[in-house]
């Protein structure tokens, strides 16, 4: 049962919802009725159900008073609500009802009443205000709510003395009341509740920071930085916070360092406290501090305050060696973003504005750590260096970043460091792309490689460059240069585009990089090359899908391929399949497919659903020799039988001699020739053959053939 809706009926029993199953719109469900038969029909029952149909409008005030002692609430509150909406006539009744004391349901229901008569303007606080010295624990609790609720000041005296009370519940209203009346006299007896409770009871605690806030006296409340109390000093925090006040930022100096990361947060997250951010922008300075909420806070004060001061300070943390290594990166990373940050809060995201500050600030800053931490850091503090030159333009440390691409042990830095020099126009970046080029580590080579079409260089030179790629590097690699020299309109490009499509006709190129080359000559202006390209389409027009299709079994991006899998709104493969952990179960899981299917029959299955359907998922019509018609699910078939499961019956297997005719119903699954591109294609492909028990590390385009 999917219960989307439970609720008693007008005749007790118990109503269920059901959406059945899953939560899309399917135009069907079910209630179910849940009862005792021992009970339906009974006395009580049928009386309810009368009064919950009955107008109450012809019942006198006597009698609603009765009903607000009924069994069922339902009862007791149309009462309740028919007595409030009759105004002045009905206090009597309400407070009659409120004042006994030998039902506690009907105190409750004619105290509710009466906050109802008090908000429609019938005066009846001073009424309800001597509940707040009733011997009943809950009726104190509820006449405290209730006096909070609608601001009655006179009570506030005895609301005071609450505060002091037996039972947490009468002391939690109490506080809430006192902080909507803005009571500035229960200040202290507030402090007083806060400290007795010793954060022990969150709800108290909550309470008595509240209503602190809502009284809004900052002063008293700062002057709780001094207090020896924690949960004192936390609970003003919370109260500052709340009232946006600078003073909050004393509690920055807090022995406790919780109270130090909450005093952060108030001052940086939701609309901040932008007066009380220097004060935060100088805890950067203060030795022994581990705590990255606070610190990632102060870091980000820092950015927004601007100065000269902040962008040192940010510098200094930098090279800090008592100070966790990612929050060195963090300050270094907000340094190269000074001229400009984003306009998101840099911890909470939370939408700040556009700024622009003085470069010079940060170049200056950068000046002092930048040749330290280019030589000296870690791997990840020299890579938001890099970044932070490259974004500062601070010419000094170009040769420093040209250094590094050559000879610079961590991969990640080279390739930082060539991103940083192509960011800047470097005059010798020619030399430090060749390097990149030559780089033993496949993700620099192909940073250098990416940068080749747009450097200042002519066509034939790019070309050369990205010819060099083919045929010695990786296949994601080659790729890439096929893409980038499809896009060069020069002879050398051209020349090197046939010389690959010949490969191509003769096996020597690697089948991952076929449909790279034809999208290449495609996209380029190298006529021989598309003239021997349209010859060798039009040959493999007819020729099965295996064939005219080959350019798609291998190469592809099995990431990629998860994209188009979960997320392709044309193929919606999720809606039918699961790959991974989730999908649908109309169509066969597809979790181990490559154990079961070659490449060749898993494009097979994309390309024409039709031709060979899973068992237990098509329908097959078989006519026997003897006229018999069977219909079912294909379950098995081999040489000589095929084995259907007609209804809810046993699978059952018929030989080919038994068989006279058969029809198999064509796939509900659609051909995917018409949805992806041929690309989409290679990286589902890819993301598919990689769907096994052991799972492979989708290295795909890094092996070659794929093969």
């Amino acid at each position: 049962i999917l219960a989307t809706g439970i609720d008693f009926g007008p005749d007790g029993a118990l109503y269920i919802a059901d959406w059945i199953t899953g939560w899309g719109t399917k135009d069907y469900g079910r209630v179910w009725k849940v009862d005792d038969p021992a009970e339906a029909g009974s006395t009580l029952r049928e009386a309810t159900e009368a009064l919950i149909r009955a107008d109450f409008a012809a019942h006198d005030a006597t009698e609603l008073g009765d009903l607000l002692r009924h069994t069922d609430r339902r009862i007791r509150q149309k009462a309740q609500f028919e007595l409030a909406e009759r105004g002045a006539e009905s206090a009597r009744t309400l407070l009659a009802a409120a004042t006994q004391t030998d039902h506690h349901l009907a105190r409750m229901h004619g105290l509710w009443g009466l906050g109802q008569l008090e908000r429609a303007g019938v005066s009846t606080m001073p009424d309800v205000a001597p509940l707040l010295n009733d011997d009943d624990d809950e009726m104190r609790a509820q006449a405290a709510k209730l006096i909070g609720d609608v601001r009655y000041a006179d009570a506030a005296p005895r609301l005071v003395e609450m505060l002091a009370d037996e039972t947490p519940r009468a002391r939690f209203f109490a506080a809430e009341a006192l902080g909507r009346i803005e009571h500035a006299p229960a200040i202290e007896p507030l402090i007083a509740l806060l400290e007795a409770n010793n954060d022990e009871d969150t709800f108290l605690r909550h309470a008595g920071a509240l209503a602190l806030a809502r009284i809004g006296e900052v002063e008293p409340v700062a002057a709780l930085a001094d207090h020896p109390s924690a949960a004192v000093r936390m609970a003003a925090v919370v109260a500052l916070r709340r009232m946006a006040a600078p003073e909050v930022a004393r509690f920055l100096d807090d022995a406790d360092v919780y109270i130090v990361t909450e005093a952060a947060r108030a001052i940086n997250d939701d609309w901040s406290i932008e007066a009380a951010l220097p004060a935060l922008a100088e805890v950067l300075d203060r030795p022994g501090l581990t705590n990255e909420p606070l610190l990632r806070r102060a870091i980000s004060a820092n950015l927004r305050v601007g100065g000269q001061d902040a962008a040192n300070r940010l510098a200094e943390y930098s090279v800090r060696a008592d100070v966790p290594e990612e929050l060195r990166v963090d300050a270094i990373a907000a340094l190269g973003t000074w001229t400009k940050p984003s306009v998101l809060d840099r911890v909470t995201g939370r939408w700040r504005g556009e700024r622009v500050q003085d470069t010079t600030q940060a170049t200056i800053a950068l000046a002092r750590v930048a040749d330290r931490l280019l030589t000296q850091g870690t791997p990840a503090l020299k890579v938001a260096t890099a970044d932070a030159v490259a974004r500062l333009k601070y010419e000094p440390s170009y040769p420093v970043l040209a250094r590094l691409v050559q000879s610079d042990r961590a991969p990640d830095v080279r390739k930082a460091a060539l991103e940083a020099l192509a960011q800047v126009d470097y005059a010798e970046l020619e030399v430090a792309v060749e390097r990149g080029l030559a780089d033993r580590n496949v993700d620099v080579r192909m940073t250098a490689l990416s940068m080749v079409p747009t450097m200042p260089l002519d066509d034939d030179r790019k070309a050369g460059l990205l010819a060099s790629v083919l045929g010695t590097r990786s296949i994601a690699e080659q790729q890439s240069a096929l893409s980038a020299l499809g896009n060069l309109d020069a002879p050398a490009a051209h020349a090197v585009l046939e010389t690959q499509f010949t490969d191509l006709q003769t096996d020597a190129l690697p089948s991952a990089l076929h449909l790279d080359l034809m999208e290449a000559i495609d996209a380029s202006a190298a006529t021989a090359a598309q003239v021997q390209l349209a010859t060798y389409r039009e040959a493999r027009v007819g020729a099965e899908d295996a064939i005219a299709y080959s350019e798609v079994l291998y190469g592809g991006d099995p990431a990629a391929g998860s994209q188009v899998f979960y997320n392709n709104s044309a193929a919606q493969c999720v809606r039918c399949h699961v790959g991974e952990n989730w999908g649908g179960d109309v169509g066969p899981n597809l979790s181990n497919i490559a154990d079961v299917l070659s490449r060749e029959q898993l494009l097979a299955a994309l390309i024409a659903p039709s031709d060979r359907i899973a068992p237990g998922y098509g329908v097959t019509v078989l006519t026997l020799h003897d006229g018999t018609s069977i219909t079912g699910t294909l379950q098995d078939e081999g040489a000589d039988f095929v084995e259907i499961q007609a209804s809810n019956a046993d699978p059952k297997r018929y030989a080919d001699d038994e068989i006279a005719a058969r029809q198999d119903a064509p796939s509900s699954m659609p051909s995917q020739r018409e949805l992806l591109t041929r690309r989409e294609l290679r990286d589902l492909m890819a993301y598919l053959a990689d769907r096994t028990a052991g799972r492979s590390n989708g290295g795909e385009l890094e092996d070659g053939h794929g093969e």
